[in-house]
């Protein structure tokens, strides 16, 4: 009877420690879409992005900051998120906080793996487990895991991107963004997105202008913050330029739209983009006030 006991407790506390401890490991399940595993990010300068962003920081001093080394991302903080940390050989993403910040607010450990990309280096596929805790949730973990899918035009840019997240509680989250291009600029983004058993669902739409009589400004790097429109892929796998090419000018006005989620409301903005050479930094204004300022440096690659 005691040896029953100490094998049940075995086996009890391989199962806790396999669902309480988020590492870069796959899903069980197979994905049969194509690409390649991964080893390493892209080199930005091989995507017509000649000064990266070093780092930007919002209005409400939400900051995020950027490492690379060779022209290629390795890693970086946050202050909403933390750290994040990229994996080569194969190619991984992990991001986490400190343990002490439950207290306050929400935390979150994920890895990224496996990740897929086609030729170019851009991921067509990768999956996500993590753990996450909430304050108003009395600190309970709780795991969450979800993959991502992409596709794009044959100049680099992303087309569409899929979306599916769900968590041990049984909420789950599943969105499609579209995109589409013209002359190297993003024009539209449209994405639809449901939680579990449609309890709400949302539909927006982010239309891009362009005059073309007046002097574009051309985009030194910066992924604009509405082709995001899944929170938890987090931004700096755009900027280490897994999703794509960015727009090739910064657009002079965004239409946004929005329909669910109790809204229904449209209205157009100004976009506003100020180089400051002697600085190597930008702002971005929106209907006239400075939203994000972002600071970059040149790059070299081996």
């Amino acid at each position: 009877m005691i040896r029953m006991i100490r094998s049940l407790m075995k086996i009890w506390l391989v199962a806790y420690m396999a669902c309480g401890c988020v590492a870069c490991r796959s899903n069980k399940k197979s994905h049969p879409l194509e690409g390649e595993a991964a080893v390493s990010v892209p080199c930005l300068r091989d995507m017509g992005i000649v000064r990266p962003i070093a780092g930007w920081s919002r209005e409400d001093s939400d900051m995020t900051r950027f490492k690379y080394r060779d022209g290629r991302m390795v890693g970086g903080y946050s202050t909403e998120y933390g750290t994040f940390i990229v994996e080569t050989h194969p190619l991984a993403f992990r991001v986490f906080k400190e343990k002490k910040s439950v207290a306050t607010g929400r935390v979150r450990e994920v890895c990224f793996k496996p990740v897929r990309v086609a030729p170019e280096g851009h991921v067509v596929y990768m999956e996500f487990n993590g753990m996450e805790q909430e304050a108003a949730n009395g600190g309970k973990a709780r795991p969450f895991r979800g993959e991502v899918s992409a596709s794009y035009d044959s100049e680099g840019h992303i087309t569409e991107m899929n979306y599916h997240r769900e968590n041990s509680s049984g909420c789950r989250e599943t969105g499609v963004a579209r995109y589409t291009w013209k002359d190297g600029n993003l024009e539209t983004v449209v994405s639809d997105v449901s939680h579990t058993n449609n309890l709400y669902e949302r539909h927006e739409i982010y239309t891009f202008g362009y005059d073309m009589q007046d002097s574009l400004k051309l985009n030194p790097g910066i992924y604009l913050q509405e082709m995001n429109c899944f929170p938890g892929l987090y931004d700096f796998i755009w900027y280490a330029g897994l999703w794509g090419k960015t727009t090739r000018h910064i657009p002079q006005t965004v239409t946004y739209e929005k329909v669910g989620d109790g809204e229904n409301r449209s209205e157009t903005q100004s976009l506003t983009f100020t180089l400051q050479p002697e600085k190597n930094a930008a702002i971005l204004s929106y209907g006239g006030v400075p939203r994000f300022s972002f600071d970059y440096f040149p790059v070299s690659c081996p």
